[in-house]
């Protein structure tokens, strides 16, 4: 198994796990963690309460914290591996947007995204909290919370109407759930379906171009120590930059890599010249030498 199917694993299991614990939160949490556990995980919560001056418990910033230093060391790996949001974008990119015989295009201004990233700073300094109407960890629990889940309700309340009488001829009884409707359900869909839609115009465009917490990473990634690495194998061909769905490989320089921009996917690990890329720890030095740390040059991890 490659690390890339590894990664889809740890996806739809981040997926799954943030699904579960949201529908947990609808009791008291029996735990002080587990609900809100991503809410806790997201490093731009952390930083614009800490900005706002309220008052702050540390405890429940410190998962922030932790994720913007392990992004300092190994990048940007939180979009790529555990975003839940992420994950929805590249569910809906391979079912309903992905063109056969062709990519869509690739030019995007991902520096948009540090423009929103530096109002919802500004906003968070003078105390008002911005960042839950973009932040993508707010912004799908609050689509999950006020559409997804009173949609499911719904849908069953309508499976029991229709199948009812027919489920009690083999001794099940099922009763209608009662459903609360919530006045912002609608533009909360809307905005959800709009951040999926972006995917017609480039993959991950979200990602690449508005998501402030993608941004913070960025910003705090870009000197991390685990990134793609071009050996003299590289014969040019390309490929590595039409897979990459961030856009971070540049199409006439494909022996290059934005690490900002990276995700750590290991799309491009798919490379068909044996040993031309690698991914794992690497340095390099002012002088522009890069410098390997020993591992095993041809291991599964380093060339999937």
């Amino acid at each position: 198994m490659t690390v890339k199917w590894i990664r889809r694993i740890v996806q739809l299991a981040a997926l799954f796990l943030f699904g579960w614990l949201l529908y947990q939160s609808r009791w008291v949490p029996a735990g002080d963690i587990a609900p809100p556990m991503f809410l806790r995980l997201d490093s731009l919560v952390a930083l614009t309460s800490l900005l706002s001056r309220g008052p702050v418990v540390l405890k429940y910033l410190l998962l922030g914290i932790v994720l913007l230093v392990l992004t300092a060391v190994f990048g940007r790996f939180f979009c790529g591996w555990f975003c839940p949001l992420g994950t929805c974008i590249d569910i809906s990119d391979t079912i309903l947007f992905r063109r056969r015989g062709g990519q869509r295009p690739t030019r995007t201004r991902p520096r948009w995204k540090y423009y929103v990233l530096a109002a919802v700073l500004v906003a968070a300094l003078f105390g008002a909290q911005i960042a839950w109407l973009v932040d993508p960890i707010p912004l799908l629990t609050r689509t999950a919370a006020t559409v997804v889940y009173p949609l499911s309700l719904g849908t069953y309340n309508l499976f029991i109407n229709q199948a009812g009488s027919l489920l009690h001829h083999f001794g099940i009884y099922l009763y209608p759930a009662s459903v609360h409707h919530f006045s912002l359900e609608i533009p909360v869909g809307v905005m959800f379906l709009i951040v999926l839609g972006m995917s017609f115009f480039a993959r991950r465009m979200w990602c690449r171009s508005f998501c402030p917490l993608g941004a913070l990473l960025a910003l705090v990634g870009r000197f991390g120590i685990w990134k793609r690495y071009v050996t003299e194998r590289c014969t040019g061909c390309g490929m590595c930059s039409r897979v990459c769905k961030m856009g971070a490989i540049p199409a006439d320089r494909c022996s290059q890599t934005n690490t900002a921009e990276c995700i750590l996917c290991y799309d491009c690990a798919a490379c068909p010249q044996p040993g031309a890329m690698q991914i794992g720890l690497h340095l390099r030095m002012s002088g522009g030498v890069p410098i390997r740390l020993p591992t095993p040059a041809d291991g599964p991890l380093w060339v999937p």
